[in-house]
């Protein structure tokens, strides 16, 4: 029996983050019941094609030009927010099921990489991901969420000397780090799209923050130590148990709020910078030690994954 189509509307193909995480919502959602096709914008050199590749791997993609197309189908349509509203309330209750699938040319693609950075078959592995006010700069609203990559120097000094290799994934614009067993492949000769799926993949840790990749890590279900997390965006992040949070602490009037005062103010619903500027509320990042101590909990409780 044929399922039903669906068709969910997808514009922010060009954000590695929305990529991800909106066709991994809409997959666990809806993929048993209907016939998905994702409808987006058109690809442009900005979309990381691998991980499209990767997320819409077995079902349909589709590029429409204008709305008025939309309006035109003669079939059911989602959107993001309805989506995103329609997860949170269906993953209190459901795992999610679905996974990405590579390739075998994408692994090898990846395998190439692993080879071309110097980091031996065998070894463990961790992704690290610092967002930095370069990406996206003119997003000024989102400039609460930057932070600084030598916080997590001593986490990474700790990784590294008990045999893990650092994969440091972004962009050009971000501050290069020359740090032992850390590939910082912001600037690296070698890069391609496949980079960022692949060693997510790959990875026995993902460390850093709610940004971007860290979606990735989502879908292929690898354990997060995610520091600097805000309340306002935490229910939009789906957690796996063995996932690590640290919230930023926020300060109002000269003290550290509880957690029940933040749960019964409008400061948990904050997201945007000038919301907790306006109210006064000043967020303060996690410290070094507060993330070094996340990284050896996690590692004391997680093997390699096979």
């Amino acid at each position: 029996m044929n399922k039903p189509e669906l068709n969910i509307i997808h514009t922010q193909i060009d954000r590695i983050g929305e990529l991800a995480d909106q066709i991994f919502k809409a997959r666990n959602l809806y993929g048993k019941d209907y016939d998905l096709i994702i409808r987006h914008w058109p690809i442009n050199e900005k979309v990381n094609k691998a991980v499209f590749k990767i997320m819409t791997r077995g079902i349909s993609a589709k590029t429409f030009y204008k709305n008025k197309e939309i309006k035109a189908l003669n079939a059911a349509v989602k959107r993001w927010p309805e989506v995103a509203k329609e997860f949170v309330a269906w993953s209190k209750n459901n795992i999610p099921w679905y996974m990405p699938i590579f390739s075998e040319k994408e692994i090898e693609q990846g395998e190439q990489l692993r080879r071309d950075f110097g980091i031996p078959g065998n070894a463990k592995i961790v992704v690290l991901h610092v967002r930095e006010p370069g990406y996206l700069p003119e997003l000024k609203y989102h400039r609460h969420r930057d932070a600084n990559i030598e916080t997590y120097k001593p986490a990474v000094k700790y990784l590294t000397d008990n045999g893990y290799y650092v994969v440091r994934i972004g962009d050009s614009s971000m501050k290069p780090i020359h740090w032992r067993n850390v590939v910082d492949t912001t600037r690296h000769d070698a890069y391609q799209q496949i980079l960022e799926p692949y060693f997510i993949y790959q990875a026995n840790l993902y460390l850093g923050m709610s940004s971007g990749p860290n979606a990735l890590a989502v879908a292929f279900c690898t354990p997060q130590v995610l520091s600097h997390v805000i309340y306002g965006e935490s229910d939009s992040l789906y957690r796996w148990p063995h996932d690590i949070r640290l919230f930023k602490k926020t300060k109002k009037d000269g003290r550290i709020l509880t957690q029940q005062e933040i749960d019964n103010s409008d400061i948990y619903t904050f997201t945007r910078a000038e919301e907790f500027e306006n109210a006064g509320v000043e967020l303060i990042d996690n410290t070094s030690d507060e993330i070094l101590d996340a990284v050896k909990k996690s590692c004391r409780k997680f093997k390699r994954r096979s």
